[in-house]
């Protein structure tokens, strides 16, 4: 799925879209938040599943790496 295709811009989009504000109306913060890394998920794996571990790699280094500077920087002084 591309970003100019149809199926994204009148079905993937819109859906998206629609459920990540319902559930912020809802007050359901975190389900939104879930839901919006879930959406990401299954867009970036569209095009070949293979790429899935790739992205899921990626974000558990990041999160490692992101918790490790936030302990040294002391536990989320931003200075």
């Amino acid at each position: 799925m591309l970003f100019n295709s149809y199926e994204f811009i009148f079905a993937f989009l819109p859906i998206t879209f629609f459920i990540y504000f319902y559930l912020n109306h809802k007050r359901l913060t975190e389900a939104s938040k879930g839901f919006l890394v879930f959406s990401s998920l299954f867009f970036y794996s569209w095009w070949n599943i293979a790429y899935l571990p790739i992205i899921l790699s990626s974000m558990l280094f990041n999160y490692v790496v992101g918790n490790s500077l936030n302990k040294e920087n002391g536990g989320g002084e931003i200075s």
